[in-house]
């Protein structure tokens, strides 16, 4: 089964791909690696999902916006890659989770992106995956994540950065 073909069996639709915020590429692939820049839970309609965890925000909160945070990530891949048919595995998952000092469960909060990309993709779903605490953040955050995808081949379909 494809995995855009798991997605939908799982009723999860891709959001469009975030824009960058800022001066870089959300995307590069070098060396047989994809390498992902921060991508934030940025709902479809364009508005972030905001808070920080132990004070306005519960870990089904938080997980909810790592899941959303990790659906852009998806989509982000898919719309370089073509298909994430290419995704031959996730290799490390960043989370900075937006906390307080006395909240400690940001393993949980990640879970929302790491269960997604286990459950949706046909990737092996061992992966190193760190969670930390991030006091503050300029846009307030909840979560934000950098990745590391290996993808199954090399294509010149997919895109310039590709090597062959």
């Amino acid at each position: 089964m494809s995995a855009e073909a798991r997605l939908q069996e799982l009723g999860i639709e891709l959001p469009t791909a975030p824009k960058p915020m800022g001066v870089y590429k959300p995307i590069v692939v070098s060396g047989g690696m994809a390498y992902l820049s921060g991508h934030g839970p940025l709902l479809p309609t364009g508005k972030l999902i905001t808070g920080r965890l132990g004070l306005d925000m519960d870990v089904e909160a938080g997980y909810e916006a790592a899941r959303v945070t990790g659906m852009g990530m998806l989509s982000t891949l898919q719309g370089h890659l073509g298909t994430l048919d290419k995704v031959k595995r996730l290799v490390k998952l960043l989370g900075l989770v937006r906390s307080t000092d006395s909240f400690d469960q940001q393993p949980a909060v990640i879970n929302g992106c790491s269960e997604l990309s286990q459950n949706s993709m046909n990737v092996c779903t061992f992966f190193k995956t760190v969670a930390v605490r991030n006091p503050s953040s300029e846009l307030f955050k909840p979560e934000a994540s950098s990745d590391r995808f290996e993808p199954t081949r090399l294509s010149t379909a997919s895109a310039n950065c590709w090597s062959v």
